[in-house]
């Protein structure tokens, strides 16, 4: 489910079209990403343990590097990507290498595969920024399917471009 804080288009507007994204990895090694790459989305990383191999395309070594600075890295090779390929990211999608998604209900947004439902999330609803539901102090997910929220947990969070 999405949490989210709206950026002015919504449900019912139209704008169902799909959306570009880039996912940011953060990990201790390299990591397998082809689960967040499709057709309309990218994925990057940054590792700061063990250096990785050349074989991890689009994986950058930051040894030692907090979290802060780990996302702030990404986030600079994400827009330099962006600038270098011409693709324009709507949303940049930070995420952990324990992080993980699962559709546990369906509102009716579900595609089977839980990264591309948290895309559509995305797409349907536009939100400046938005969460998958982590069930700290929120609304029950049984009887809401998108609500506000004015804190959330960083393990995995979506910006809108106009955010940055």
């Amino acid at each position: 489910l999405l949490l989210s804080l709206t950026l002015g288009a919504g449900a019912g507007d139209g704008r169902e079209e799909g959306v570009r994204v880039i996912w940011m990895m953060q990990g201790k090694k390299a990591m397998d990403l082809s689960f967040l790459r499709s057709p309309a989305s990218d994925a990057i990383q940054v590792v700061w343990g063990e250096e990785p191999g050349p074989e991890w395309e689009f994986t950058y070594h930051l040894p030692n590097s907090t979290c802060a600075e780990g996302r702030n890295y990404l986030l600079q090779k994400a827009v330099a990507l962006s600038a270098e390929t011409g693709v324009v990211y709507e949303y940049y999608i930070y995420t952990e290498d324990d992080a993980e998604l699962e559709e546990i209900l369906d509102f009716g947004l579900n595609t089977g595969d839980p990264y591309r439902t948290f895309e559509r999330y995305l797409s349907v609803y536009r939100p400046a920024v938005a969460f998958p539901f982590n069930g700290y102090g929120l609304p029950d997910p049984q009887d809401e399917e998108v609500v506000t929220a004015c804190w959330w947990d960083h393990l995995m969070v979506a910006f809108h471009r106009e955010t940055l």
